[in-house]
C-alpha cells in the first residue's frame, strides 16, 4: 500500500549528498597547485667561450607578472626561445619541490642556489660566468658535454661544481624560486630566480606548510560529513 505524498516523512539524504559534493569540489579546487605565466624575455649574447651558437650563459631575463627577473638556467636538456611564453609552477627552493623537474633532488637545487649567488656577483668575468654556468648544468645533468668535441665542462667548471657541493649549506635555499614548466607537452628550460624579486610579489607558490591548510581542513570536514551521512542512512534504514 502506497503512502500519500503528504504523509511521507521528510528525508534530507539528497540535500546532504549535494552538500557533500559541493564540499569535495571546493576542497579539490583549494588544493589545486598555483600556476603562473612566464616569458623568456631576453638572453645574453651567445657565449664566445662556449663557441656554439645558441648556447647562452646566465643570467637570462625572465618576465613574470610583468616584471623582469634574472634567472639561472639549470637545465641544459630542454629548449626555450626568446619571446616564448609558457605556464609554470613556482616552487620555493628548500620547500615543496614536488612540481620541479627533479623532485627527489633537494640538495641539487640548494647547490644551484649557491651557484646563483656566484654567477650574479658584480664584476664577474665572462670566463667565470661560463664556468659557473657549466657547473650549474652539470649538477642536473652529469653527462653535460660528454663526448661532444665542441663544448664540455672545463677543469675550472668541475672545480666550481665541487665548490657548490661543499658550500651549498651556506646559502638559504628559501631565498630562491624554481621556475618549472607545468605543461608536459611544452617542457622548457628550468630556471632559478631570487624570491625577493618584485616579479614574485603576490603570486602564490608551491610551498610546504607545516600546519594544516584550509584545503586540508575542508577535506577533513568532507570525511566527517561522509561518515555522518553513512551513519544517518544506516540509522534511517533500521527505523
Amino acid at each position: 500500500m502506497s503512502k500519500d505524498r503528504d504523509s511521507t516523512p521528510f528525508c534530507p539524504q539528497s540535500i546532504m549528498i549535494k552538500t557533500l559534493m559541493c564540499a569535495m569540489l571546493c576542497s579539490f579546487a583549494a588544493l589545486a597547485t598555483p600556476i603562473t605565466s612566464v616569458t623568456l624575455a631576453d638572453v645574453p649574447p651567445s657565449s664566445p667561450i662556449l663557441g656554439v651558437p645558441g648556447l647562452y650563459v646566465s643570467p637570462y631575463t625572465l618576465s613574470i607578472n610583468g616584471t623582469n627577473v634574472a634567472g639561472l638556467c639549470i637545465d641544459f636538456d630542454d629548449p626555450a626561445d626568446v619571446g616564448q611564453t609558457w605556464n609554470a609552477y613556482l616552487s620555493v627552493d628548500g620547500g615543496d619541490i614536488s612540481k620541479t623537474y627533479h623532485p627527489d633532488r633537494a640538495i641539487a637545487y640548494q647547490q644551484e642556489a649557491y651557484i646563483y649567488t656566484q654567477i650574479t656577483k658584480p664584476g664577474i668575468s665572462a670566463q667565470e660566468q661560463t664556468n659557473w654556468q657549466e657547473a650549474a648544468w652539470l649538477i642536473m645533468n652529469a653527462t653535460y658535454g660528454l663526448g661532444n668535441p665542441t663544448y664540455g665542462p672545463s677543469a675550472t667548471a668541475l672545480q666550481y661544481l665541487m665548490q657548490a657541493q661543499s658550500n651549498a649549506s651556506s646559502v638559504d635555499p628559501m631565498r630562491f624560486v624554481v621556475v618549472s614548466s607545468s605543461d608536459p607537452q611544452l617542457v622548457t628550460q628550468e630556471f632559478l630566480a631570487p624570491a625577493s624579486s618584485p616579479a614574485f610579489a603576490g603570486i602564490p607558490m608551491v610551498v610546504h606548510v607545516a600546519v594544516p591548510e584550509p584545503a586540508s581542513c575542508a577535506l577533513l570536514g568532507s570525511g566527517l560529513l561522509i561518515a555522518g551521512l553513512l551513519r544517518f542512512i544506516k540509522r534511517t534504514k533500521t527505523e
